[in-house]
């Protein structure tokens, strides 16, 4: 009962640190922002004579926007050179060219690159949180000042069509809007056709001043495909026609109303190569940003972020600039704003980050920024009061003042977007360094002075937490710990619990000593360790398979030492290593030789290759299949029906891999059948997948019923712990990549010849298999294309079998297919423990210490993980780097948990009847 115990506090603690690091505190809409005219704090600027009211200052410039976001739109996809060397994009790129109305900026979208955060960023000017990118699967309404807002308040009509995204963070914004579901990926054709099909219609309407577009095709095509797919030039194109069908029309409009626009053509995020996005790539947060309909400039310099676009589309269409924008003016694009139009404008938006600047920093002449503030507003003055060729004179100065003043303070606001609660976390740290103390040396409840050592502890404990809280309660009231919760007093309670019984825990501290009886474990300690230092540096946790790359390799060619006089594990390891080699060129991860090509890349480009290399997996899947089943089997022989039925299943998983992947070389699917059909057909035949799965495990189950009374309690339990794998096989096989089926057969080869080998060294080596598991499984796990980034999440795994998004669906199966290898591995290591145990105490005794190792090795990572993000929280890739790898492991940590927990009471079970 105590490992729940600790996984009990362990969540707590996961949990407690997960709500301090990500810290939001929401905040109300400023009431001015339901003014008619931008906030009353900036009509009284410094400059009375320059009132917003003066239309003559600040009125719009343009009468009609379009906004069209095509989701993954990253910049090179265009072109570099301003599209010189392409034609994915014609008539953009001959606009580009020739008109000098168009131009094209770079603009960089912080991490995390997702939708949601970007509409956010784009909209309201605020840079998101990294806690935006929980909700992006679930968005909500936009509660914050917003430009939209702005423009619906001053009674302008936005119409919106596209990624339903926009409609839940804005609701009841738009006059007319149709949305389209952003997460079924598997739809790359009918989402646009249906945004298109708006899009005419709403061209015969002339009542609208913005319409928004958010086109899902191209970042559908990439998760599913990849950023090199054939797909990606059909779809620019088709986006190309789009662009031009609603420039044609607003020209011909301009002609014959003498009525302006600006027509914007962006992406919200950029993809990587693999096709995923999330993370801090220049390809994932490069974006391009063209505008058409007003004088602007191309050049290099003028790169912007998306923050910058709420306060520069603010000035243009004459709205107030919302009030929490901390972006600056894109000086390129205000070229049609008089020069006292731009400087008023710049001066506003400097005044307004002033306004945000004096709450975060106390100012003072030290202060860089305030010094150029000051500095700013002081030639801003001089301006203002001067005449003729002096006011020239004074011009260029007062606009590079103005612009240097804003971007200090912007970069200061920004950084300062996310607070910590710093005591929360270090308590969170408390929490899990005393379940790590607890699981290496553990309470003895049986001592007679238990109770005298619960109360002193307990008290002392409890006085340590007083003065501690009173403490920091006097110096940090933004804290958790100091509001007068439940939630509150229960950490505390636990905290003092658990301070008891590590005091019962250090009277068997001379009796503990750790064993290091061989050169294999003091290996894989000394790797264990190496890997936990190596979290330290964000370089390494962006390549943390090249240490698993190495490490495991490094064990099995140790291992090859330990056993030269076998010649047949000698042939057996070396085949493993040579496996090893070759499943690192299969997908190429982490960061730096991401986008080197790789196997998988060679086979996607090859239909017939790829067809042929899926056959020969499926064909090994098959065969691993069966000899699981005479090798775990009590009976040893497998059943007609299982010799039956498992070819047929590789059939069906082949033709489903045919159909979804389009691997058949004479037949091009999506020439003959439209996108809807074809999903729908790979949907049954996924169904047909799951019910033969079903009938095989079916049959083993009634099998076992039925010998109940025939066979003894260990071999029952070892049938159960074999269906179980059995039914992991078949859970994981239809989810892989189709060049990624075969290292599923191979896992399964290469832990039994470790285990094999391992059993003819040493009989009792469960330490030792425990651990090396643990690394086979995270081996794997990047083998699969997975890395510490956010973009390479296989979100196409959720879509198998579905012909409509289901959030709870897809979400269970991008987490099946996330956690494969190191949940394949834990399920193989109970497995082989049962068959080498001669009676079910033996086996009890074995899955104990087993889930005692696995715990301590994860328990260890994550608090010394916390502890590390804790000190690098201000670290320049603490967003784009430490975050990601603090949800990967907090997510791969949860699913242990659940695994433990699950078996534990599996143990609990066993025990009581035994």
């Amino acid at each position: 009962m105590e490992l729940l115990y600790y996984i009990f506090v362990s969540v707590t603690a996961l949990v407690t640190f997960l709500a301090s690091f990500f810290h939001f505190s929401p905040s109300a809409l400023d009431s001015s922002t339901s003014l008619g005219n931008p906030p009353s704090s900036v009509e009284n600027l410094y400059l009375k004579s320059f009132s917003l009211t003066n239309s003559s200052l600040y009125h719009p410039i343009v009468d009609k926007v379009v906004l069209m976001v095509v989701d993954s739109l990253r910049y090179d996809f265009l072109g570099d050179e301003l599209l010189l060397d392409r034609t994915y994009m014609p008539y953009v790129s001959s606009l580009l060219r020739n008109d000098e109305t168009s131009c094209i900026t770079k603009a960089t979208a912080s991490p995390p690159t997702v939708t949601m955060p970007r509409i956010k960023a784009i909209t309201t000017g605020m840079a998101p949180t990294y806690i935006d990118i929980i909700r992006n699967l679930n968005a909500t309404h936009v509660s914050d000042d917003n430009i939209l807002l702005r423009a619906r308040n001053h009674g302008l009509k936005l119409a919106f069509y596209g990624d339903d995204t926009w409609l839940k963070m804005f609701p009841g914004y738009f006059q007319r809007s149709e949305g389209v579901t952003s997460f079924y990926v598997s739809d790359y054709t009918e989402v646009d056709v249906n945004v298109t099909r708006n899009v005419v219609e709403e061209l015969k309407n002339d009542d609208w001043n913005i319409l928004i577009l958010h086109y899902l095709g191209l970042d559908h095509i990439g998760h599913v495909h990849g950023a090199f797919s054939d797909l990606i030039p059909e779809k620019l194109k088709e986006m190309d026609y789009v662009f031009q069908l609603i420039h044609d029309h607003l020209t011909e409009k301009r002609r014959e109303t003498k009525k302006s626009f600006l027509m914007i053509l962006c992406g919200d995020h950029g993809m990587k190569d693999q096709g995923g996005h999330g993370g801090a790539s220049a390809d994932e947060t490069t974006v391009p940003f063209i505008t058409v309909g007003l004088p602007c400039s191309s050049e290099e310099k003028n790169a912007i972020t998306q923050l910058d676009i709420v306060p520069t589309l603010s000035v243009l269409m004459g709205l107030p600039i919302p009030l929490k924008s901390s972006g600056n003016l894109a000086l390129n694009l205000l070229r049609s704003l008089s020069t006292k139009q731009l400087l008023f404008s710049l001066f506003y938006n400097n005044e307004l980050l002033a306004q945000k600047y004096a709450k975060l920093r106390r100012l003072s002449i030290e202060d860089e920024c305030y010094k150029d503030y000051l500095a700013a507003k002081d030639s801003y003055t001089k301006w203002s009061q001067s005449t003729g060729a002096n006011s020239d004179a004074l011009k260029p100065n007062s606009i590079l003042l103005l612009a240097k003043s804003s971007k200090c303070m912007s970069s200061v606001i920004i950084a300062s977007a996310t607070t910590f609660d710093l005591p929360s976390m270090l308590f969170a740290i408390g929490l899990s360094v005393q379940v790590t103390v607890l699981l290496f040396f553990r309470p003895d409840l049986k001592t007679t002075s238990v109770l005298g050592i619960l109360i002193f502890g307990f008290l002392a404990a409890a006085t340590l937490l007083l003065l501690g809280n009173m403490f920091v309660c006097e110096s940090r009231s933004a804290t958790s710990l100091c509001t007068n919760s439940l939630s509150s007093f229960f950490l505390l309670l636990v905290f003092c619990v658990n301070c008891t019984l590590v005091g019962l825990g250090r009277a068997q501290f001379s009796s503990q000593k750790l064993n290091l009886r061989n050169r294999l474990l003091a290996f894989l300690s000394f790797g264990t360790c190496l890997h936990l230092v190596s979290v330290i540096s964000s370089s390494f946790i962006e390549e943390e398979h090249q240490i698993w790359y190495y490490l495991t390799p490094s064990f099995v060619s140790l291992l090859l030492l330990c056993v030269s006089n076998s010649r047949k594990n000698l042939i057996q390891l070396i085949i493993t290593l040579c496996i090893f080699r070759f499943f690192r060129k299969l997908n190429a991860t982490g960061d730096k030789w991401a986008s080197e090509v790789d196997i998988g890349d060679i086979l996607q480009e090859n239909r017939m290759l790829l067809s042929g290399f899926t056959f020969v997996s499926l064909f090994f899947n098959s065969l691993c299949l069966i000899w699981i089943r005479i090798k775990f089997y009590a009976s040893k022989l497998p059943s007609i029906l299982h010799l039956v039925l498992l070819p047929i299943l590789a059939t069906i998983h082949f033709t489903f891999q045919m159909i979804v992947n389009n691997l058949n070389p004479f037949f091009n699917l999506s020439d003959h059948y439209r996108d809807d059909d074809i999903s729908f057909l790979s949907a049954l035949v996924a169904w047909l997948y799951w019910i033969v799965s079903i009938v095989i495990l079916a049959e083993d189950i009634i099998k076992l019923y039925v010998s109940r009374n025939q066979i003894t309690r260990l071999e029952t339990w070892s049938e159960v712990f074999r269906i179980m794998l059995m039914s992991w096989l078949f859970s994981i096989g239809l989810l892989q990549k189709p060049h990624n089926i075969i290292l599923i057969p191979v896992f399964v080869f290469v832990c039994h010849i470790i285990q094999k080998t391992l059993f003819d060294l040493y009989e009792s080596s469960e330490l030792i298999l425990c651990i090396i598991h643990h690394w086979l499984g995270l081996l794997f796990y990047f083998y699969q294309g997975n890395s510490n980034s956010l973009a390479t999440i296989d979100v196409s795994a959720g879509y198998v079998g579905l012909t409509h998004f289901n959030f709870a669906h897809v979400g269970f199966q991008i987490c099946v297919s996330l956690s494969a290898y190191p949940i394949l591995s834990y399920i193989l290591l109970l497995n082989y423990l049962i068959r080498t145990s001669n009676c079910t105490q033996s086996f009890l005794r074995k899955i104990r210490r087993a889930n005692n190792v696995l715990m301590t090795i994860q328990i260890i990572h994550l608090t010394f993980f916390l502890f590390v993000i804790t000190l690098m929280r201000y670290h320049l890739f603490i967003w784009s780097v430490f975050s990601p790898k603090l949800l990967y492991l907090s997510y791969h940590t949860s699913v242990f948990f659940v695994l433990v927990t699950v078996f534990e009471a599996i143990y609990l079970v066993l025990e009581y009847n035994v």
